[in-house]
């Protein structure tokens, strides 16, 4: 096959779908296809798959992708009469091809399946304001199948796309080779951490983490479990209102904000937790639609609490490889990590599953593999 993918979000930017595509591209390279891709960046970004066939990098934002598609897709698709298939990352960038003629896109050699990835929140806002739901719909009802990342994303689609296509479930995955449980002792020594219980919290700083309940949850745990400190890494919006919320609850030192953690020590922050916490949120216009940092923290061997929201539930196994919270119960959420805390032998079995579990049903391999197998 001679792949397509045209996506709003691609590395150098870093994120979960940034992640999800990079590697599904590296899986079908491994399989022997061609892959292309057109995203949004400069010329100058660097590529991070130098065995693509082609990566053309338009000079506009993402999610106004779709804008430079209308006039440059046609083109491209004439330019290279050997594409066989067409994956869009996100619906808004098939909206384009929607509009060409014909019942499906047709490019020179033949006709073109196309197929879409749906993550969760794109379903519920756009940049298409009120002609959002019907140009979702139009781009739905022109794909050959669409591949929702959880059970609960695929009931979103349904109800929100209403696609005349098929739905296949396709888990994103990790690589278990980059995070395996890794030596922390030396990120003990540098944020003077000592013995104490660590619980750790790695993601993008907005509203839909909760991260603000996770600091509020911390008086409680600390009260049950003396000692323990919550480590939070990333950046984002709410970043500064999350510290002076730690300082009104007084919390000084028992919340260490690391900022952006470089690739290289990913494992080792990960490794360095005896829980990870991250109870998202879903609300009308947001959703945790799968979750990989759950999958990152247990492929380290360590347990995880996750809210009972969107797509978590598939990247958590409840009592298996973690434990599952009301996002918004504020005491939910301390006694599962107080449970966790408290009993070190569940915890590592938890951690222990994890792994397993991962290398079981949720490499990236597997993930290339399922929608390979969806679209041969």
């Amino acid at each position: 096959m001679n792949i397509l993918i045209i996506t709003q979000d691609f590395p150098p930017e870093r994120g979960g779908i940034q992640t999800y595509v990079l590697e599904l591209a590296r899986g079908f390279l491994a399989k022997g296809h061609e892959v292309r891709v057109i995203c949004p960046g400069s010329p100058a970004d660097p590529n991070p798959l130098p065995g693509l066939a082609d990566l053309v990098r338009l000079k506009i934002p993402g999610s106004l992708l779709f804008i430079r598609l209308f006039a440059f897709l046609p083109g491209y698709l004439r330019r290279n009469p050997s594409v066989t298939h067409i994956l869009y990352a996100q619906w808004q960038g098939a909206v384009a091809a929607s509009f060409l003629p014909g019942p499906k896109r047709a490019g020179p050699a033949g006709p073109i399946r196309s197929y879409c990835l749906v993550h969760g929140r794109e379903l519920l806002t756009s940049v298409f304001g009120p002609l959002g739901p019907m140009l979702m719909r139009r781009a739905f009802s022109r794909l050959d199948a669409a591949f929702p990342n959880s059970k609960e994303v695929m009931r979103l689609t349904r109800e929100k796309a209403a696609p005349a296509c098929p739905l296949h479930l396709v888990h994103p995955g990790v690589d278990p080779d980059f995070f395996r449980p890794a030596d922390a002792r030396f990120l003990r020594e540098r944020y003077g951490l000592g013995d104490a219980p660590v619980i750790v919290s790695i993601t993008r700083m907005v509203a839909r983490k909760n991260l603000r309940r996770l600091i509020e949850s911390l008086p409680g745990v600390r009260a049950a479990v003396p000692g323990t400190v919550l480590l939070l890494g990333g950046t984002g919006p709410e970043r500064d209102a999350l510290v002076r919320r730690a300082a009104e609850l007084g919390l000084g030192d028992s919340v260490r904000f690391t900022g952006r953690i470089a690739d290289g020590e990913m494992a080792a922050h990960y490794s360095l937790a005896d829980v990870f916490a991250l109870p998202s949120l879903s609300s009308e216009k947001d959703i945790e639609g799968f979750g990989i940092v759950y999958l990152e923290a247990g492929a380290c061997e360590v347990p995880v609490v996750g809210g009972r929201a969107g797509g978590v539930p598939d990247a958590v196994a409840e009592g298996e490889t973690g434990l599952l919270v009301d996002p918004e119960n504020t005491e939910n959420l301390k006694q599962a990590l107080v449970d966790l805390l408290r009993d070190r032998p569940r915890a590592l079995a938890m951690g222990k599953n994890a792994r397993s579990r991962i290398l079981r049903d949720f490499t990236w391999s597997a993930a290339a593999e399922g929608l390979l197998g969806r679209i041969a």
